[in-house]
Parts: C-alpha cells; sequence; structure tokens
C-alpha cells in the first residue's frame, strides 16, 4: 500500500527532470549552497542517502502522525458525508476540490510552487486542485479496503516526507518557472505516476461494479 509512494514520487521526479534536464544538479549545489562551505560533498551525499532511506522506513511514520488530524477531517468526516449523500465519484470530485483551494494561503506564500510559476497563483492553484484529486481517490481506495483511518495517515505521511526529495537535484540556477511541474509530486509533471495509480484503482473499481 503506502510504502510505495515514495517510489512514485520519485518516478515523478524523475520525469521531471527528464523533460527539463538544464534543472538536474548531480553535483547537488542547492544542497551544498544550503549547507553552507563547512560541509563537504561526501557528508552530502551520506545525508542524500540517509534521506532516501528514511522516506521508505520511519520518515512516513513520523509525518503520518502529523498528519492524522488532516485525515480524521478529509477522509475521516468529509467524504463520508459527501459519499452518503451524493455517491463516490461526486464525493471524490468534491473532496479533491475543497481540499486543493483550503491550500490557497499557503500557496500565496509559495509553498509548493514557489511564486514565480507561469500563471501565477491561478496555475498552482489548478494544480493544486489536480493533485488532492489524484490523491484522494488513492487515499479513498485505500480507506475502503482497509477501514482505517491509520492507513490513510501513514500515506499521506508518506507523501508529505517525499515531497521535497527532489530539491536536493534541483540546480541552483533552475528557473522557477518550472516549479509548476515538479520535481514536487504535487507538479503537473511529478504528479503523473500517481495520477497513473489513481487511474488503475478507478478502473478496478469500475471493473468488479460490472
Amino acid at each position: 500500500m503506502w510504502f510505495g509512494l515514495p517510489l512514485l514520487i520519485i518516478l515523478g521526479m524523475a520525469l521531471y527532470f527528464l523533460v527539463f534536464s538544464g534543472d538536474f544538479d548531480i553535483t547537488l549545489s542547492s544542497l551544498r549552497q544550503l549547507a553552507g562551505n563547512g560541509v563537504n560533498l561526501p557528508s552530502i551525499q551520506i545525508l542524500t542517502l540517509l534521506t532516501l532511506f528514511s522516506l521508505f522506513t520511519f520518515a512516513p511514520v513520523i509525518n503520518g502522525f502529523l498528519a492524522l488530524g488532516e485525515e480524521l477531517g478529509w477522509r475521516g468526516f468529509l467524504y463520508p458525508l459527501l459519499k452518503k449523500e451524493f455517491g463516490q465519484r461526486k464525493a471524490d470530485l468534491v473532496t479533491g476540490l475543497i481540499w486543493g483551494v483550503w491550500h490557497v494561503p499557503i500557496l500565496l506564500m509559495g509553498h509548493n510552487y514557489g511564486l514565480k510559476t507561469w500563471g501565477f497563483p491561478v496555475s498552482n492553484l489548478l494544480a493544486m486542485i489536480l493533485a488532492c484529486f489524484v490523491l484522494q481517490i488513492i487515499f479513498r481506495h485505500w480507506l475502503d479496503a482497509s477501514k482505517s483511518i491509520w492507513i490513510v495517515a501513514l500515506a499521506h505521511g508518506s507523501v508529505n516526507a517525499a515531497a521535497t526529495f527532489g530539491q536536493i537535484f534541483l540546480s541552483s540556477k533552475a528557473d522557477p518557472a518550472n516549479f509548476l511541474f515538479g520535481p514536487s509530486p504535487v507538479g503537473l509533471l511529478g504528479v503523473i505516476p500517481l495520477a497513473i495509480l489513481a487511474l488503475t484503482f478507478i478502473y478496478k473499481e469500475r471493473r468488479n461494479h460490472s
């Protein structure tokens, strides 16, 4: 279940850097710039490997506890309420929409996409709504299958834990206009592997009900 999400996020990150290859920096210049001159490259490489290891082990658990309150609201309360009134598909749409719009204050501060994307701030909001709709389908599918809000919280925590991993590989000269597309998993390119998973779930659900 949720433990495969970091891999999909890394695939989305790779897709972003494949399209915007000029933004990729294997020397980790951005990380070195943040760390300062007192940290050498081998130490930063080890830190990067440890970060990668954490994405598949303890980081989703830690972030899952932080995401639990949000999940109790979205998937624990709002989605079941909407599903009862309007059915699953409409509940997915409305939950994804409200969840995306809920991010407006932090999007206006540059969260996830920055402040220099094409069409800011409308483009950022639309991309976030799309990502929230995709994640709503994934999280809801696992909620329906497991009947456990903890599984969904871990999935949410897994996404949050891996969300900034791609920034490690951004060049210090990366074009901030490109951040609408990634390397974050809520970017228009970064979200594609997650969207494929969501579509797979929709297909399986329709086949099971046919």
